[in-house]
């Protein structure tokens, strides 16, 4: 995977996309022919930002083809409560979407892909569905607990 060529990466600063921090990266066969999708959580941090990626990368004859990708930007301003921009993907990859698991819960043959959002006062869940080549969030499901 070559960052300069996602989309996501767009308007971000060289630094930023030269050395980003990898929360995960996961290789799964989710269709069971021996071609694994990626799967991955990275941030991007500058002093004004924490940019924050998820991707799906189906394999194709030259290496992997971009299938999803998500960016979420966090600044101080976005923040809860005066948090510190250090909290967007350390520890416990607050703000992070990540991988939990994959399975096939429709019986088609490809697995799903199950994420998990860490926030400040709950936790955010996704199912996602291979459409063909690309991928599409089926479900979604946020829980929420008073921090204050």
């Amino acid at each position: 995977m070559c960052s300069s060529d996602l989309e996501a990466w767009r308007g971000l600063p060289a630094a930023a996309i030269a050395d980003p921090d990898v929360v995960n990266l996961t290789a799964i066969d989710v269709r069971a022919n021996g071609k694994p999708l990626l799967i991955g959580s990275l941030v991007a941090r500058t002093a004004a930002a924490r940019d924050v990626l998820f991707l799906l990368l189906e394999p194709n004859a030259t290496g992997f083809a971009t299938a999803l990708a998500q960016k979420d930007r966090q600044t101080k301003d976005t923040l809860m409560g005066g948090m510190e921009l250090s909290v967007v993907g350390s520890g416990d990859a607050i703000y992070v979407e990540r991988l939990v698991d994959h399975a096939d819960l429709d019986g088609d043959g490809v697995s799903e892909i199950v994420t998990k959002t860490n926030g400040f006062e709950g936790d955010k869940y996704a199912i996602y569905k291979a459409v063909g080549t690309s991928w599409k969030k089926v479900y979604e499901f946020s829980n929420y607990r008073c921090g204050f």
